[in-house]
């Protein structure tokens, strides 16, 4: 009987991959990305009767922050072999 494919996965393995995945995506989804700096919005009411515009201009982007850090993976023994 062939049990399959088995993986070994311990605590240090996964607290070390958590480590570099904070390190690594902010800077991998900002890295050359071309966010807008001005956005406009036209609001309508009344079947068109009010309008209103609305601008965005000198727009900030921070970079992203991930909890990855709160991951928490439980491990449990099995009988299966």
């Amino acid at each position: 009987m062939n049990p399959g494919m088995a993986m070994r996965l311990e605590q240090r393995t996964f607290e070390a991959f958590k480590r570099a995945m904070v390190d690594f995506l902010p800077h991998f989804i900002n890295y050359d990305v071309e966010w807008p700096t001005l956005y406009s919005y036209k609001f309508s009411l009344l079947f068109d009767w009010l309008n209103m515009t609305f601008n965005w201009r000198d727009i900030k982007y921070e970079e992203l922050k991930f909890d990855i850090q709160d991951i928490i993976l439980q491990f449990s023994e099995t009988d299966e072999r």
